[in-house]
């Protein structure tokens, strides 16, 4: 079987990543009302800034995202590639797109806060972005250690 052209490699990856980028920004209102100062979460009621300010989050994604990994190979072997393995220029553009994450997964329960792990945060480090999940901690004074259950194991 043959493989993909240079030409039809660019032009699936550029359109998997502008469905990508133009789910972002239709949601953007949703998840992203702090980070990107939207005036509200309903979207029929977003101002011309708000509208703006999506937009902008939209380019500077699309401006920011490196594609690499296997699906180049794939492609170049005739077969469907799995996935596409980003990595993202800016550290702000990462932490708003993971925020984006983390709060869709808030709102639809896929994530939920508990006693066990009661913060859950994106977080920018020296290296980029890290996902903390404080877990409560088997110390103090309002702790019973032996009925503790660490975070990574409870639902």
């Amino acid at each position: 079987m043959s493989g993909f052209s240079k030409k039809s490699i660019d032009k699936y990856i550029r359109n998997r990543i502008k469905y990508w980028i133009y789910d972002l920004g239709r949601n953007a209102h949703l998840y992203l009302k702090e980070e990107l100062k939207l005036s509200t979460n309903e979207v029929d009621q977003l101002t011309e800034e708000d509208k703006a300010n999506i937009t902008r989050f939209q380019t500077d994604v699309m401006e920011n995202v490196i594609v690499t990994g296997g699906c180049f190979t794939s492609m170049l072997l005739g077969e469907q590639p799995n996935d596409l393995d980003l990595y993202i220029r800016s550290q702000e553009v990462a932490i708003n797109i993971t925020n984006f994450y983390l709060n869709r997964m808030r709102t639809t329960g896929n994530l939920v806060e508990t006693e066990f792990s009661p913060r859950i945060e994106a977080q920018t480090t020296e290296d980029g972005v890290a996902i903390l999940i404080k877990s409560q901690g088997i110390t103090g004074e309002d702790i019973n250690s032996e009925e503790y259950r660490y975070f990574e194991t409870h639902p």
